[in-house]
């Protein structure tokens, strides 16, 4: 049987509203027809039956990749969903009585668009209700507005009338605008305002092709302004406003921005481009920003023929254009608040201080809450700052009742559904953090109705944390119990006479921090000590020590250095000054570490002639190699005196006995004001042996604070030893009698000092320490 063709057949996109989304990630209803690929669109069938039918199937492709009806309706007539009599992947079919000869019209809504862009091409066809259904297994699932398959399809021996591959409209290419895009800033009424957009596509964009840029609803474009950011290059000279009205219905102010693409971009990949405009003064109903791409058609002559493939300037004239892609305006505007400015000012910047922070903010239209009863301003502050959990300092401000806080975020509840005000003064209590955050911004957003939206907001920039100077130095070597000492200036005067100082070791790095072997330096009294475990921090009480801000202070504590090396991120050692009430005043947590390592070498001790003022002394340190160390392996040994003692400009009083060193013959010692170095001979071993290396220098005056002395080997410029001990002070007495003769020093110490032990004046190397642990043993004196 030959199967009549319907007549005057057609099938349009569906303009009248609603048109659904067109993207099911994108939750906006589309206000124009949807003509991307894998969008969901709408379209109107047009025909007019030759014979009377009473069923009518469609289904629709593209180069052979099929529609999607599965989820599809039958809006008929249009407002009113009309139940598919069968429905299918690729096809659905609707129960209608048709007339012969009589036109008809029927919408289809919901219907998935294929992935490949192209000419769609429609199957309609017409049947009689009167055929036999095909046997089945299951009984056939009635339709409903949304259960996806259902129903039978009729065989074709029942076909009334057809129309097979119908050439419709062209489905394009795909746009995706990312929703990271954004403007800046995010006021309303902000002249010149950065739009950036993020967008990739499902196909390639070509040399000369056009961008088109719609611009969403109360904004207006700027000329000139588009710069390429990221895998897009645009010609230079050809961009700006659409004032020829190419596409925009004024040229005094174009919806329109097109723009010449200058070089190949490969589909799917990120582009990035931004351009000016000024911002909506108000929100409105339907703003939606489009993106689509052109192509211009050569000029032809009648016989089709190419009369000049060149591309002439905008507006092109005398030449087509084609549409190749578009994001469906399924991009929606940018999020826009009006800005609550505000200023930040802290009572404290010490890191890890309680301080009381001044917020003031400045609200010149009033914001009000038409439901809620009341307005909630959040205070939002970089990550580490942490405010009390009933976050109000007095003075209160009576517009709020109440302050919740919790980690770096307070809310503030008004007492009236409305906020509005100059000069808004609220003092939150807080906690600072360690070290100063990146990003380090406050931000402060406003709600009334909808809690989960802003109406205001704004950002200011926070104040820095800032730590006083302090200094570590100490031992370097692992697993080594020495001290080690901290030299901190405060950045402001102590409020008592009565201080805490905590030393907080580098965190989880296995670090230990004793109260034995303390060295108050210039605090001159012994301190109360409390100390921890492994990785805990130690307090010194100083009961008056009143500190003056700029000053220096140093003491030392007895440091366990651990087994391993610490990572290099976290070797960071803090200390807090607290006052009587254990409110930190000052502090620093961000003090460098030492780099450790092994290095067979030990530092027993220091000794001298006198430690009257303004005499010259002579001065021993005791060094031991526990096991003969390469030559090459370290360059030189530094001795860095406290500041103001002097060493001898003459280096023939540098002798190192009962065994020499292997020095550069000539160039024994270098002596540079309070520092001596001595040069090693790389060509030489250093033997396993115990060396007094000794000296002259001439007293101070005042002995400093920081009154300890610095032993350091190193190979070239890097530190492969550091030993650190606490200098001598006037009316102290040496450890060590240097007045015996110098081939037997470490062994008749031993007896002055009452203690034996195999190797002999080993141990931290403080003066007090020294005193309690210095030793040797009759083998001492054959070393």
């Amino acid at each position: 049987e030959i199967i009549p063709e319907l007549v005057n057949a057609s099938v349009v996109k569906a303009v009248e509203l609603p048109l659904g989304q067109c993207r099911s990630d994108v939750p906006i209803a589309a206000t124009s027809p949807c003509h991307a690929v894998s969008s969901v669109g709408a379209f109107v069938i047009h025909f007019t039956p030759t014979r009377s039918a009473q069923l009518l199937s469609l289904q629709a492709d593209v180069n052979g990749d099929p529609f999607d009806f599965t989820n599809a309706i039958f809006n008929h007539p249009v407002g009113d969903v009309l139940v598919p009599e069968a429905r299918s992947a690729r096809a659905m079919m609707a129960a209608l009585i048709l007339y012969a000869n009589l036109p008809f019209s029927l919408r289809v809504d919901q219907v998935q668009h294929p992935a490949t862009s192209g000419i769609t091409t429609f199957d309609i066809t017409t049947y009689s209700e009167d055929f036999e259904p095909a046997p089945t297994v299951m009984p056939v699932l009635k339709c409903s507005e949304s259960n996806g398959a259902c129903g039978t399809f009729p065989p074709s021996t029942a076909r009334r009338d057809e129309k097979l591959q119908l050439e419709s409209f062209e489905m394009l290419g795909y746009i995706s605008v990312a929703t990271s895009s954004f403007v800046t800033p995010i006021y309303y009424s902000t002249p010149g305002g950065t739009v950036t957009v993020e967008m990739r596509a499902t196909y390639d964009f070509e040399p000369n092709d056009v961008l088109r840029i719609t611009r969403a609803q109360g904004y207006t474009l700027l000329d000139g302004t588009l710069l390429a950011l990221l895998a897009i290059k645009f010609d230079d000279n050809q961009h700006g406003l659409d004032v020829k009205r190419v596409w925009s219905s004024s040229f005094i102010d174009p919806d329109d921005y097109w723009a010449i693409i200058s070089d190949h971009v490969t589909l799917d990949t990120t582009v990035m481009f931004n351009f000016k405009a000024d911002l909506p003064t108000e929100a409105y109903p339907a703003p939606f920003w489009g993106i689509r791409t052109y192509r211009i058609l050569p000029l032809y002559d009648f016989d089709g023929e190419i009369l000049n493939a060149t591309q002439p300037w905008y507006p092109w004239p005398g030449r087509g254009k084609v549409i190749l892609g578009t994001n469906d305006d399924a991009f929606p505007d940018f999020l826009l608040v009006g800005p609550i400015p505000f200023t930040v000012e802290p009572q404290l910047q010490t890191p890890k201080a309680y301080t009381e922070i001044s917020f003031v903010f400045n609200v010149e239209q009033e914001v009000s809450a038409v439901s809620a009863r009341e307005v909630k301003l959040d205070i939002t502050g970089p990550e580490g700052f942490m405010f009390l959990d009933s976050c109000f300092v007095s003075p209160l401000n009576p517009a709020f009742s109440k302050c919740t806080g919790y980690r770096n975020t307070a809310s503030l509840v008004t007492i009236q559904p409305r906020l509005r005000g100059s000069g808004i003064l609220v003092i939150l209590g807080a906690y600072n953090p360690r070290l100063t955050p990146s990003p380090n911004y406050w931000s402060a957003a406003v709600f009334t109705d909808d809690p989960n939206q802003y109406v205001r907001w704004s950002q200011e920039l926070s104040y820095e944390i800032v730590g006083m100077p302090v200094v570590y130095k100490g031992n370097n070597q692992l697993g080594e119990s020495a001290s080690g000492f901290f030299t901190f200036s405060p950045v402001r005067p102590s409020p008592s006479p009565m201080i805490h100082l905590v030393v907080t070791p580098p965190p989880n790095m296995g670090y230990r921090v004793f109260c034995t072997g303390i060295s108050p330096l210039g605090f001159v009294r012994m301190p109360q000590c409390q100390s921890g475990g492994v990785n805990e921090p130690l307090t010194l009480t100083f009961d008056n020590a009143t500190l003056v801000a700029g000053n220096a202070y140093t003491f030392g504590v007895t440091v366990y250095n651990p087994g391993g090396p610490p990572a290099e991120a976290s070797n960071y050692w803090g200390l807090s000054v607290l006052d009587y009430n254990f409110k930190t005043f000052d502090a620093n947590m961000d003090i460098p570490g030492l780099e450790l390592g092994s290095m067979p070498i030990r530092c027993y001790g220091i000794g001298w002639t006198s430690a009257a003022p303004r005499v010259m002394a002579e001065v021993l340190i005791q060094i031991r190699v526990l096991h003969q160390i390469p030559a090459g392996t370290i360059t030189v040994i530094t001795i860095r005196a406290p500041e103001g003692v002097m060493f001898s400009e003459d280096t023939s009083k540098v002798r190192v006995i009962p065994q020499p060193l292997p020095l550069i013959s000539g160039m024994e010692a270098t002596i540079a004001g309070d520092v001596m170095i001595l040069n090693l001979d790389v060509n030489s071993d250093i033997k396993a042996a115990l060396y007094n290396v000794r000296f002259e220098v001439i007293n101070p005056v005042v002995y400093p604070h920081d009154n300890t002395w610095s032993v350091f080997a190193k190979k070239n410029i890097d530190i492969e030893f550091s030993h650190v001990v606490t200098g001598y002070v006037q009316g102290q007495i040496s450890p060590f009698d240097l007045s015996i003769g110098s081939d037997v020093v470490a062994a008749k110490a031993a007896p002055r000092l009452g203690v034996a032990s195999e190797f002999g004046l080993r141990c931290a190397c403080t003066a007090a320490v020294l005193v309690a642990l210095v030793s040797a043993s009759p083998r001492s004196g054959r070393e």
